[in-house]
């Protein structure tokens, strides 16, 4: 794609030529935290991305961010409840 300067290319599906079955945009590199990776996400209307560690290891979904980083955020509060309450060793 970047040697012949495209941004992305359209999926059709086979047999059906007026049918789109998907987008791959060009890869771009990021190392970033779970909260930088869902305002990404959220800003630039990405629902899928790939994980990339040398190799392929997986996808994860803007649904599956968003709920780590509530659970993230749960547990957080609960530990500064438990401050304030004084119930901490």
């Amino acid at each position: 794609m970047a040697k012949n300067n495209m941004g992305s290319l359209v999926l059709l599906k086979p047999g059906e030529q007026q049918h789109i079955a998907g987008i791959i945009t060009e890869r771009v590199t990021f190392d970033m935290s779970i909260l930088q990776a869902m305002q990404l996400m959220t800003e630039y209307h990405i629902r899928h991305v790939q994980v990339i560690d040398g190799k392929l290891v997986g996808v994860i979904s803007i649904k599956g961010v968003v709920r780590a980083v509530g659970e993230r955020q749960s547990g957080e509060l609960k530990r500064l409840n438990g401050y304030i309450k004084g119930e901490y060793c």
